[in-house]
């Protein structure tokens, strides 16, 4: 059940990670402004979930 749960989670990592680093970039350029960017904000929230998993999945399989 760990070894399924952290390679399930890690899929959504490696997918996640190019997800945050144009995140990074869109925000980092010279252009960018402060309008509403639905993809940005999709983007983000998508990383954020995968933190607030892993936070909840290694705890409870550690105290299991």
């Amino acid at each position: 059940l760990y070894w399924g749960l952290t390679a399930f989670h890690a899929l959504h990592v490696v997918f996640g990670l190019p997800l945050l680093a144009w995140a990074a970039l869109r925000v980092k350029r010279p252009d960018a402004t402060f309008e509403p960017d639905l993809n940005l904000h999709t983007a983000t929230a998508y990383w954020h979930m995968c933190d607030l998993v892993w936070i909840l999945v290694f705890p409870t399989l550690y105290l299991l």
